[in-house]
């Protein structure tokens, strides 16, 4: 009766959190929370991935499972350098597809890092060559694809008990290509080299023999719902609601050094929620406007196909931002505003860098215009010939919102009221207000 009490309370413990918490994911997430988990064959990856699944969905979140392809692969050489290729790459594309969509957590079963551990078994046991290893690590290991994975869950277990598992229900123990001693000795061995090499690359969380499958996913739950409140709800950087005032007295005040130190000095951390119910204060956004010779980077939002319109459908934007977390020395520099615009710049308009400073051209804030809650920190982010070609009449990423985002290159002068009224959309406020200041000529 204890032990049963002690995971009843623990589950319910877990569900107030998590349901507490989903309305902040929803509100504040920019995509779904991306869970690896990966481990040893036969350790209780599938009926931890099914308990994971089922408690987030009771909760409330939109979960997609990505399923391991191990099964669907049409070659039979299981274990082999170009089965992993294979696995890998419809891994990819699954995880391309679905953090595009409108869920709150994907959870990949066996993804980036466990073709790395099989790469690493395959390299050893010759069947990749030491420069086919390191090309296929690089690609895999790419930025973009390691960024979208919040988190990578490792199942270890013994393979004594991985084996009893696999013959658990069969009167002859059968061994195979990778269920037998020695490839399961080989495959921890690497996932456990791995994880000491990829502290960096990755964000690692551990389950090792553990006493049952129940408090195995109530600590994995309790760490996945730990990492979604510290991605989704950082601490962000904010000012007072009268420094607001005294920065940006005039609605729009042109950058200098004597403004950089002061918005420096008056910057505050809080986390985001609390602010978000607090009028006492205002969050900082960089906001990044491209340019490229006289014209400046233009998205337009056009209604969704098949739903509702919003308000803000057929609305031109001259910018994106962010907000701005606190950064690991906890004082703000420029360069913090710099280093995550360019990172959500990248993100969002599917670069692979961003080349060249973004330079700040000032403040915006109306404590009585449509976002009062917001002051922006502007900068005009110059872009070259080339990648203004790419970006001319794009589509962006929409997170399976459904609207289209329609862009292009245009002189300040085409964005004026009537010339924006003639091309069927409004210009919002802060763009208006960036264009107006002359802060991207």
């Amino acid at each position: 009766m204890a032990v049963r009490d002690e995971v009843q309370d623990r589950i319910d413990a877990a569900k107030q959190r998590a349901r507490e918490l989903h309305p902040v994911l929803t509100r504040q997430a920019r995509r779904p929370f991306v869970l690896e988990i990966t481990g040893t064959p036969k350790a209780g990856k599938t009926t931890l991935i099914s308990m994971l699944d089922a408690f987030l969905r009771d909760c409330g979140f939109r979960v997609q499972v990505l399923k391991e392809r191990a099964s669907e692969c049409p070659l039979p050489m299981k274990g082999h350098f170009f089965f992993n290729t294979w696995t890998t790459g419809t891994m990819l594309a699954g995880l391309l597809d679905a953090v595009d969509r409108e869920h709150d957590v994907v959870i990949l079963d066996r993804g980036i890092f466990d073709a790395l551990i099989w790469l690493r078994m395959q390299a050893q046991e010759g069947q990749a060559t030491q420069a086919e290893k390191a090309a296929f690590e690089t690609f895999v290991k790419l930025g973009r694809w390691r960024r979208l994975v919040d988190r990578v869950c490792l199942i270890k277990t013994d393979p004594v008990t991985a084996l009893a598992r696999e013959n658990h229900n069969r009167l002859l123990a059968r061994s195979g290509s990778v269920m037998n001693p020695t490839r399961l000795t080989a495959f921890n061995n690497a996932m456990e080299a791995l994880a000491r090499e990829s502290s960096e690359d990755f964000t690692l969380v551990t389950l090792e023999n553990q006493r049952d499958v129940k408090h195995g996913t109530l600590d994995l739950i309790d760490d996945v719902l730990a990492a979604i409140r510290a991605s989704c709800d950082p601490q962000i950087a904010v000012v007072s609601r009268d420094d607001a005032a005294r920065l940006v007295p005039s609605g729009a005040v042109a950058w200098s050094d004597e403004l950089q130190a002061d918005l420096l000095n008056a910057a505050q951390y809080r986390l985001r929620s609390e602010v978000e119910a607090d009028g006492a204060f205002v969050q900082l956004i960089a906001c990044g406007a491209q340019t490229h010779g006289q014209e400046v980077f233009v998205v337009v939002r056009r209604p969704p196909r098949g739903r509702p319109p919003s308000r803000r459908d057929d609305t031109a934007q001259v910018w994106r931002g962010c907000h701005v977390a606190r950064p690991a020395s906890g004082q703000l520099q420029v360069d913090d505003f710099r280093e995550q615009l360019r990172a959500r710049l990248t993100a969002d308009l599917h670069l692979g860098d961003l080349p060249g400073a973004p330079e700040p051209r000032g403040l915006i804030w109306d404590p009585t215009g449509e976002e009062p809650r917001h002051l922006a920190v502007v900068f005009r982010v110059p872009v070259a010939d080339k990648l203004a070609e790419w970006l001319d009449e794009k589509s962006f990423k929409t997170n399976g919102r459904g609207y289209r985002l329609e862009s292009s290159f245009a002189a300040p002068s085409e964005l004026s009221a009537d010339r924006a009224r003639e091309k069927g959309y409004t210009v919002e406020e802060w763009s208006r207000r960036i264009l107006d200041a002359g802060w991207l000529q």
